[in-house]
């Protein structure tokens, strides 16, 4: 008796389950269907000036251009540079890695994204000679002296660096990892003085974000607004106001 129940059960859970299934192919088979009506209609919208498919040749030359960066192995970190800078004019026209601008083509959006990546890479290895400069400094203070840190933290504020993916032993191998579609791994051998100089200040800088955090009576006095900043948690603790 038990064993028929339970047939039956699972009889009636196969027709639900058939029914659900001629539902879901609809439901797909319309979303298939839209999707390429409105292929469709953007291909009968879209007459491309000639202005546009020179820029489109432009950008699949860059494109091509990078991928056989790819091919290369190990990559100089002169090499992306390179690219980048032969990507100027483009950029510029195109106003890639811009985020007040929204890329209006498809086709445009790869690059952009490529742009914007490389971008941060060769940020970093511009700016390096500021990193190194002030970890010269930050090596020669006594940085068991809070104060010491604060200035130097205040002193750098607007040096700032991208965090990029690093191999295990980078500090040694000089190794780099561009998260680009393909990955490059990019030699940075000697200009890796951004990326030590980063986790080094924001180590300290989060230290004493935390140390001097806004107490309960700091929100009410100031109605719940306060600048999250360093300079800004300092003056409501009242300490070192005389480097503020």
């Amino acid at each position: 008796m038990l064993d028929q129940q339970i047939n039956e059960q699972l009889g009636l859970l196969q027709k639900e389950l058939s029914k659900l299934k001629t539902v879901t192919d609809y439901i797909d088979g319309a979303k298939e269907n839209s999707i390429s009506i409105i292929v469709e209609l953007e291909n009968v919208r879209f007459n491309p000036s000639i202005e546009h498919l020179i820029t489109l040749q432009r950008v699949e030359k860059g494109v091509e251009d990078f991928n056989s960066l790819e091919t290369v192995g190990l990559l100089p970190i002169e090499d992306v540079t390179n690219w980048h800078n032969k990507m100027k004019s483009l950029a510029d026209d195109l106003k890639l890695n811009d985020p007040f601008v929204s890329i209006k083509y498809k086709a445009f959006k790869h690059i952009d994204f490529l742009y914007s990546e490389v971008y941060d890479l060769v940020h970093n290895y511009k700016k390096n000679h500021l990193a190194k400069s002030a970890l010269d400094t930050y090596h020669k203070i006594d940085i068991e002296n809070e104060k010491n840190i604060v200035k130097w933290l205040l002193e750098n504020k607007n040096n700032y660096f991208f965090s990029l993916k690093k191999t295990e032993n980078w500090e040694k191998t000089g190794i780099i990892i561009l998260e680009t579609e393909p990955n490059l791994v990019v030699d940075c051998s000697g200009y890796l003085d951004g990326y030590l100089f980063d986790e080094i200040y924001y180590s300290h800088h989060n230290d004493i974000m935390k140390k001097y955090e806004p107490t309960k009576e700091h929100f009410e006095q100031n109605e719940g607004g306060i600048e999250y900043s360093l300079e800004s948690h300092l003056r409501l603790h009242n300490m070192y106001l005389n480097l503020l």
